[in-house]
């Protein structure tokens, strides 16, 4: 497992020299700013783990940046630091959800430490437990998924459980054709992405089916420039692509949200990927009925059932 990545940021260029020689030598990856500006810029190109940043500085208030910081990495686990140790202090650190706080100056370098791994330990659980919350109620939408036969009504269904559970107002269907290799969109709410022929070098849609992958793209922060682009000219914040198949379907699902929204979150993430993936029944030969487990590669078969949207023959 790779060191988890630290980001500091404080005024004093002391204190930054200082956390950044304690973290590295307990094998943290660090990154050190004495000007917040200067990290804001860095965490919207590269993945941080954790955020450890001074309340007081002259430019930014600390919690300023952790403001910042979470629009374009809401999960990285926060530990702030500060020499005025106040009761109001602490209250606003908590409403801002950080995972701790430690007061300088630090009595010895096995303080800073520990602080940081603690924070690390409850910024994981606290997403466990948010991933578990979230998942439950999938259970709920398989059963009714894996009940519908009606093409039509399973479409809205996929819909609405993608818009409600993902708190999102922009997702599609989209079905390849073999005919002219198109993704053609079957279904869809809000902002939906253009149809595009399924290419590796491709948009989001033809990308994610092309390559076979899924695709988690934030219009800002760390992530590939091009899909990024294209995602602004777009206007969506964040959006996921998952490519599906089935016996006789090839399919993109997809999901986005607008920019004043906040980008998604990695339970998120996991959600619409069982979305993307539930198990299905099985057929009367034991063969999976509305499985997405089936070869990547597997054409739908000629003259095969395929998902029409309401009104489409």
């Amino acid at each position: 497992m790779p060191a988890a990545h630290i980001l500091v940021v404080d005024d004093e260029p002391g204190i930054t020299r200082l956390c950044e020689r304690l973290l590295k030598k307990a094998d943290f990856s660090v990154a050190s700013f004495v000007d917040p500006a200067g990290a804001l810029d860095y965490i919207q190109q590269e993945k941080v783990d954790l955020l450890l940043v001074d309340i007081r500085m002259p430019q930014v208030s600390g919690f300023d940046v952790i403001a910042r910081a979470r629009q374009e990495q809401p999960d990285v686990a926060v530990l702030v630091m500060t020499g005025f140790g106040t009761v109001e202090t602490a209250i606003q650190a908590l409403r801002q959800g950080v995972d701790g706080l430690i007061l300088k100056p630090f009595t010895d370098g096995s303080e800073l430490v520990n602080a940081v791994r603690q924070a690390l330990a409850d910024n994981q659980r606290r997403r466990d437990v948010a991933r578990i919350q979230a998942l439950r109620p999938l259970f709920d939408i398989m059963e009714s998924l894996l009940a519908e036969t009606r093409p039509e009504r399973l479409l809205d269904l996929i819909l609405s459980a993608i818009c409600g559970h993902l708190r999102c107002e922009h997702a599609g269907v989209y079905q390849f054709s073999a005919e002219d290799r198109l993704l053609h969109l079957l279904a869809g709410k809000g902002k939906t992405l253009p149809e595009e022929k399924s290419r590796k070098d491709g948009g989001l849609l033809g990308r994610a089916d092309g390559l076979g992958t899924p695709l988690w793209v934030n219009a800002a922060g760390p992530g590939e420039a091009d899909l990024q682009k294209k995602l602004g000219r777009l206007e969506l914040s964040s959006a996921f692509v998952v490519p599906v198949s089935r016996l006789n379907l090839r399919a993109v699902l997809y999901a986005g949200r607008g920019p004043e929204e906040q980008p998604f979150r990695e339970v998120e993430w996991e959600m619409f990927l069982l979305l993307g993936a539930y198990p299905g029944r099985e057929d009367g030969h034991g063969r999976p009925a509305h499985g997405l487990d089936c070869p990547r590669d597997q054409q739908p078969a000629p003259g095969g059932a395929e998902l029409h949207p309401p009104g489409r023959a």
